[in-house]
């Protein structure tokens, strides 16, 4: 076939077979949905070919419909917040109405005023306000203490949203306003993260904090929740107002995960609150919980279906008690759920380090599986060739594991 005639070929294809074709792409792009002022990404990618290319972009509304943004990225700086909004606004009036499912990242660098940032205009507020109305999945990113006291008061609320993820600042009082102020209702909200992990950097700071975040929210359509932990984690700040935050929505509750190690009788305190209807239980693993199990002072709601319990491994300390840690708390696990026919008992072993270098790994998922355990690992240890990868149950959350947030 000759050049000319196979661009023929190309031109001549109807407009629908054409937006089917760009949706189909869009699926299989991992970065489809991430906006890079200055590269040619997603769906601007295809604008840029051509007018007859453009109308068709621009008129499939599914190619817009989800955005993820960092407006902090540091080789962005020198493109003015305006023009970084009217990016997005043009990106987001795109999808036309539809459902938006939006991941957005902002924060204030400590030197921005000698740096020049323009910080006049907060640009979540911007695009919540505007959009507020058609968003069903919510990720927030914010490392700026301040960024988010609007967040609760957008005047058309959020009457489509369905998931809910916050990673707030580590020192955030942010959801302090006026007792006047009407409570923000989130009506179909049924999944909430809350300071889900961040690689190292975990951000809630208290217990009051907590309880503060959740005085602003009416969640009434709650079913999975999933709180995060501390950097300056202080159990015995937390404990009693975890206890108030959980007791509230555990009857609704179907799914609950906590990424920090609770006592066994806060847990105790939470799970004859959820009148069995929880599902899915992701926790952290201790000895006294373990042990409260094994002696069944501490019971599991019947209606449970998967338990996931978070085992550390830290190279260090594992050198310092010369034998495995991690091995260990993986026998005790095992005791108590190996074989287990009632439940689905995942252990999630959490490492910092190259999980290669460390051949306990492979024991510790030998010995699982011997057991009946299912066992996997954080991202980083996705390429152990003996071990399947899994998302961090923590970093994920109950949110949606689709990433156009469906």
């Amino acid at each position: 076939m000759r050049p000319h005639t196979h661009r023929a070929t190309v031109y001549d294809l109807s407009r629908e077979i054409l937006a089917n074709i760009f949706i189909h792409a869009a699926r299989l792009d991992p970065k489809w949905t991430v906006l890079r002022p200055g590269k040619s990404e997603g769906p601007f990618i295809l604008s840029a070919v051509c007018a007859e290319w453009r109308a068709v972009a621009t008129a499939t509304p599914e190619l817009w419909a989800h955005l993820e943004f960092n407006f902090a990225l540091p080789e962005l700086e020198k493109i003015s917040t305006p023009l970084k909004l009217e990016l997005v606004r043009t990106w987001l009036q795109n999808a036309n109405g539809r459902p938006l499912g939006l991941d957005l990242a902002y924060h204030t660098p400590y030197n921005a005023e000698e740096r020049g940032i323009d910080l006049s205009v907060n640009a979540l507020k911007e695009v919540l306000e505007e959009f507020a109305a058609r968003i069903s999945v919510l990720k927030l990113k914010c490392g700026s203490n301040g960024v988010l006291g609007f967040f609760g008061q957008v005047p058309t609320g959020y009457p489509l949203l369905q998931e809910l993820v916050i990673q707030p600042s580590a020192d955030f009082d942010v959801f302090t306003v006026a007792p006047n102020v009407p409570l923000p209702v989130f009506p179909r909200v049924t999944r909430l993260s809350v300071s889900r992990h961040y690689g190292r950097d975990n951000l809630l700071s208290s217990g009051p904090a907590f309880v503060k975040l959740f005085q602003r929210f009416e969640l009434p359509a709650l079913q999975k929740l999933s709180l995060g932990l501390s950097r300056d984690f202080k159990p015995s700040v937390v404990h009693e107002p975890l206890m108030q935050i959980c007791r509230a929505y555990a009857s609704s509750l179907t799914g609950l995960s906590l990424a920090f190690e609770c006592p066994t009788t806060v847990l105790a305190d939470i799970l004859q609150s959820t009148r069995e209807q929880l599902v899915e239980l992701r926790i952290v693993f201790t000895d006294e919980i373990i042990d409260a199990l094994a002696e069944k002072t501490l019971c599991l709601p019947r209606s449970l279906a998967s338990l996931w319990i978070s085992v550390k491994l830290d190279a260090c300390e594992e050198k310092r008690a010369g034998t495995s840690v991690a091995l260990k708390s993986i026998e005790a696990i095992a005791n108590v759920y190996g074989r287990s026919r009632d439940l689905d008992v995942f252990v999630l072993l959490k490492t910092f380090d190259d999980a290669k270098r460390y051949p306990i790994i492979g024991d510790c998922a030998t010995f699982a599986r011997k057991q009946g355990l299912n066992i996997g690992t954080d991202k980083h240890a996705l390429k152990v060739p003996y071990l399947g990868g899994h998302h961090m149950a923590f970093e994920l959350g109950f949110s949606s594991e689709s990433r156009r947030g469906g």
